[in-house]
């Protein structure tokens, strides 16, 4: 699945007019948590914990020049989390692991000539689990397939070919499978850019 998805990126991409196209990888990491992680009286929660809440982030980018100063974004990461279940404000020292997919398109918009200084994003995200384990077991059917974000964000081009990126991304659909769950996951990301399409145009 996770390649397909990145597979159906680059042909997007390459479809796409060649001026105005942008195209390259993405890697960096991610800050998160559960969003409900001070739940209440009989309430479950995922608690990232103090060990590992930072996980690198790899992936790829497609960016298509609309106007002057605007265009549309769309960017396919994959990257790994880990939480501890809790219920009733105790934890219950379950630790899942989960890799994730997420596909964010957004709008972008920069203040000075397009791919050449600073921009901001705003746009939504789709998450894909492809994995959710427990000491080694499979245990998606726990959990939803897929769950939804609201992402902004900002970034710089630092040099010819590479931006620096930073993320926030909110939780706006629960990915545990409870009819009363709160827990949605809160994402922070920071990220290179490079822009492959321009590095070939320069050769």
């Amino acid at each position: 699945m996770n390649r397909l998805l990145f597979f159906a990126l680059v042909c997007c991409c390459l479809s796409a007019n060649a001026q105005k196209l942008s195209y390259g990888i993405v890697i960096g990491g991610n800050l998160y948590n559960d969003q409900s992680s001070n739940s209440g009286p009989n309430e479950v929660f995922f608690d990232s914990g103090n060990d590992k809440f930072i996980t690198p982030v790899f992936g790829l980018y497609g960016e298509y020049q609309l106007v002057k100063h605007m265009g549309v974004k769309i960017e396919g990461i994959i990257h790994g989390q880990e939480f501890i279940k809790g219920f009733s404000n105790r934890d219950l020292d379950e630790k899942y692991k989960f890799t994730f997919v997420d596909i964010n398109p957004s709008f972008k918009y920069d203040f000075g000539e397009y791919r050449s200084g600073f921009y901001l994003q705003l746009g939504p995200k789709v998450a894909f689990m492809t994995k959710a384990e427990l000491e080694g077991n499979d245990v998606k059917n726990q959990f939803k397939a897929v769950h939804l974000g609201g992402v902004f964000g900002f970034g710089w081009r630092v040099l010819k070919y590479v931006d620096i990126q930073a993320k926030a991304d909110a939780g706006l659909s629960p990915f545990y499978k409870d009819d009363h769950s709160s827990c949605k996951i809160f994402n922070l990301y920071l990220t290179l850019n490079v822009d492959v399409a321009r590095i070939f145009a320069s050769k």
